[in-house]
């Protein structure tokens, strides 16, 4: 019996290739009001077919971004999908052995065990309507998210 656990606890924390990235799900460290989700789009705009989403259970809103390669030594960086930036928005990934490593997008890799997007929150404070695609208006909306790393909850 306890071989038998131990074997499940073994198991349910498994090599990260036993996760695909494809469908992983995410949630703001301490506010699960915000989460994360990866999802693979066949004719993406991007040599990558991931597509991140990040959605707000108080606006309802929706956002999606393409994860852009940097060159060389560069960072990945997320480019809005239907809308714009005037920040560059860094995505830094952890793998299950608690290490920064360069994920960038690929649909056949594992799925990140935490996400780290530092420039988030103010981009979403000051520029919600831009990143959704949506006009600005009057009724602005302007999310308030703490910086903090999304977790992973769930496997692709």
């Amino acid at each position: 019996m306890l071989a038998q656990a131990i074997a499940l606890l073994f198991a349910a924390a498994g090599p990260a290739a036993s996760c695909p990235v494809d469908g992983a799900r995410y949630e703001l460290r301490d506010v699960p009001g915000f989460t994360a989700s990866f999802r693979e789009v066949p004719d993406a705009p991007s040599a990558r077919r991931l597509v991140l989403d990040i959605r707000s259970r108080a606006t309802g809103r929706l956002y999606s971004f393409r994860i852009n390669r940097g060159n060389g030594y560069g960072e990945a960086t997320l480019l809005p999908l239907g809308g714009r930036s005037a920040r560059v928005l860094e995505i830094y990934t952890v793998n299950d052995g608690g290490r920064f490593t360069d994920f960038f997008g690929d649909s056949d890799a594992a799925a990140p065990r935490s996400i780290l997007i530092p420039k988030l929150g103010p981009a979403l404070w000051y520029e919600a309507d831009a990143l959704a695609g949506e006009k600005r208006s009057a009724a602005t909306a302007r999310e308030e998210m703490p910086r903090a790393f999304f977790d992973r909850v769930a496997c692709g």
